[in-house]
């Protein structure tokens, strides 16, 4: 397994941060779980960056197997993605699931307060 970390340092307050954590958390979890069965070797990418001053980006994204198609992403019952979008909401922001091989989401989050010194 392989980790690919693309990260811009971001300083985020603690109550945007425990959420963050949490929803990635859960999305790296998902793709060691599932996304290389049998040991299948591949590769799992994190990524942040601000996309402007009000706005901040994350990506993870694996080259594993890659969820159904049919999969609706605002519909899914399971308790993992049920957490990760409420999560998401909860920092005012959206996720996407990106087409492809693997598995990509990409989240847009509202930039949240900078953490005080």
């Amino acid at each position: 397994m392989r980790f690919v970390v693309d990260c811009e340092p971001i300083e985020l307050s603690v109550d945007s941060a425990m959420p963050c954590g949490l929803m990635l958390n859960e999305l790296l979890t998902n793709a060691l779980k599932y996304a290389f069965p049998d040991q299948r070797p591949g590769r799992i990418r994190v990524g942040a960056r601000r996309l402007d001053d009000a706005m901040i980006g994350i990506e993870v994204s694996d080259d594993g197997v890659g969820l159904p198609l049919q999969l609706d992403l605002d519909r899914a019952n399971t308790l993992g993605l049920s957490l990760v979008r409420g999560l998401v909401a909860q920092l005012g922001g959206r996720i996407e699931r990106e087409p492809g091989a693997g598995t990509r989401f990409t989240i847009s989050l509202a930039a949240p307060a900078v953490a005080e010194p």
